[in-house]
């Protein structure tokens, strides 16, 4: 991974980043010496406040995050160090109390505080929630654990090896489960849709909505490099990973990974941590739920049963491509079609990322299983998951489509949908241009812009192929040197894209021989032709 930075330095930067984060959010403010950004003054109907934070690098996690719909405070410690609980402390208090100072007669909101399952912020947001206790004997707080990672299950270990005591750690699920909880408490149980006279969102079901996310919330990450801190020494021989290998099961920190093996292809490898999630079974060791009942591990049980909605929910971890990630969401959803599965939503974004990590993490949610335990005593007032998700927020980081058809099966599949876009051109092209499509004018006259063909210009069907050949192999054998001048003045690709252009074209010669030297003296289109 690079270790070249625009800073030299870590120092000052988290603070600059806080910064620039508030100024794209009139809502925000910042508490500098406490690294604090939390809403203003959020809405009066929302009693019930959202907070998470941790370490910084992991931007834009979790300032990004904050604003009416998600989360009404973070804080932030430095780079992958958790935040003090005296840091947290103040975070709550802005979140319980602010815009209220001179509000006769109020309380303060009740707390909810999503915690990633690592050591440091375990014990300071513990702590911090103690101390908050002490000093606000009448505000109530509580909080959701995330741990989401299912790599240190005793299925993806190698042989011989023991079940790691950790337990899954927190990578990007946290999130989504920050933007339920916003959702569910900013707006109810049905999103924006929730009517007026329903029951008010309740600290107590926030607290269970969460944990049941958590239960049925699975991630693994992959790297191809660890991410590098600015202003520290270049990577160790341990943390480099050697060209032609993958990392898998790493934790948000440059933690190492469960395993390092050969990166085959990019099918094979999201084929693999799919396997890894679905194959995770039941008695989920993270979730607060799960140790309550006393379950254990179990591989062997279906997570994800026919006709569950899922959720696909994809994150960067800072150093992949967008061409990259695009191309990976659509290899994760051949993956899952391949076993009956068609997300109800999908969401690809640098969430929570590494610093400069070149990785990715993939997270599946059973949302017909989290359904199930919230609504199982709450037949009046049924929490709908995918309209939380869909619901308003004006946190600046949160990427993921306002409106979605109102269950899987009214979701078109790709062909529908490429076969749509082929219709609407060809309508496009009949209503507003009849010369392509030769349909009659207005005038009542047939056009076409294919008037003359190379017979009728004096050439013949074998002159014209064979000056294409020449014009082919004259590109081919001019591509180095292209090349070599546009990497000096340019992005370096002039050479690749014209040769790119003559093998199109030799293919086609080569393909469509017959077809081409039909279609040349009769001036007929040959497009429709499929390769012998």
């Amino acid at each position: 991974m690079s270790n070249k930075h625009i800073f030299e330095s870590a120092e000052g930067l988290v603070l600059a980043s806080l910064r620039g984060t508030v100024a794209q959010n009139p809502q925000l403010r910042l508490h500098a010496p406490t690294k604090t950004v939390y809403v203003a003054h959020p809405f009066t109907s929302t009693h019930i406040a959202v907070i998470s934070g941790g370490g910084a690098g992991h931007e834009p996690a979790h300032a990004g995050y904050v604003g009416h719909g998600m989360l009404t405070s973070m804080v932030s410690g430095d780079i992958f160090a958790s935040p003090s609980a005296k840091q947290i402390l103040v975070a709550i208090e802005f979140a319980a109390f602010a815009g209220l100072e001179n509000a006769e007669g109020a309380k303060g909101r009740d707390v909810v505080i999503v915690i990633n399952n690592y050591t440091g912020d375990r014990l300071n947001f513990g702590l911090a929630i103690e101390q908050t206790r002490a000093r606000y004997p009448e505000l109530n707080i509580t909080s959701v654990l995330n741990a989401d990672d299912v790599s240190l299950l005793p299925q993806t270990q190698g042989e011989g090896e023991e079940e790691s005591l950790v337990g899954p750690r927190g990578l990007g699920g946290n999130i989504f489960v920050c933007k339920v909880l916003g959702g569910y408490t900013a707006f109810g149980a049905n999103g924006a849709l929730t009517p007026p006279t329903s029951p008010r969102p309740t600290l107590e079901r926030t607290k269970l909505l969460g944990d049941a996310a958590v239960a049925h919330l699975r991630s693994i990450g992959a790297t191809l490099g660890h991410c590098h801190v600015p202003g520290r020494q270049p990577h160790s021989v341990f943390e480099f990973i050697v060209d032609g290998q993958i990392e898998l099961g790493l934790g948000l920190h440059n933690e190492p990974g469960v395993r390092r093996v050969p990166l085959t292809s990019a099918e094979w490898l999201t084929s693999e941590m799919v396997s890894i999630i679905r194959g995770s079974g039941g008695g989920w060791r993270g979730s607060d739920i799960h140790i309550e009942r006393n379950l254990r591990h179990e591989a062997s049980e279906t997570w994800i049963r026919p006709g569950d909605d899922i959720v696909l929910f994809i994150n960067n971890l800072g150093g992949v491509s967008v061409l990259e990630m695009g191309a990976i969401v659509e290899q994760v959803r051949k993956e899952l079609a391949s076993h009956g599965i068609i997300p109800a939503r999908i969401y690809s974004a640098p969430y929570m990322t590494s610093l400069n990590a070149p990785g990715f993490s993939i997270s599946l949610v059973n949302v017909t299983r989290i359904e199930g335990i919230v609504n199982a005593n709450s037949p009046a007032d049924l929490i709908n998951l995918l309209a939380l998700l869909d619901a308003p927020t004006d946190a600046l980081s949160w990427v993921g489509v306002k409106s979605w058809p109102t269950r899987v099966g009214s979701i078109f599949n790709d062909q529908d949908v490429e076969a749509e876009a082929m219709y609407s051109l060809q309508s496009i092209h009949t209503s507003f241009c009849p010369d392509i499509s030769g349909t009659p004018s207005s005038a009542g006259e047939t056009h076409s812009i294919r008037d003359y063909t190379w017979t009728d210009l004096g050439f013949s069907a074998e002159e014209v192929t064979k000056g294409v050949k020449g014009a082919c192999q004259r590109v081919l054998a001019a591509e180095p040197d292209m090349t070599r001048f546009d990497t000096i003045v340019g992005d370096g690709d002039c050479g690749h894209t014209f040769a790119s252009g003559a093998k199109g074209e030799y293919q086609t010669l080569w393909h469509f021989r017959t077809e081409v030297l039909i279609a040349l003296d009769t001036g007929s289109d040959p497009r429709g032709v499929r390769p012998r």
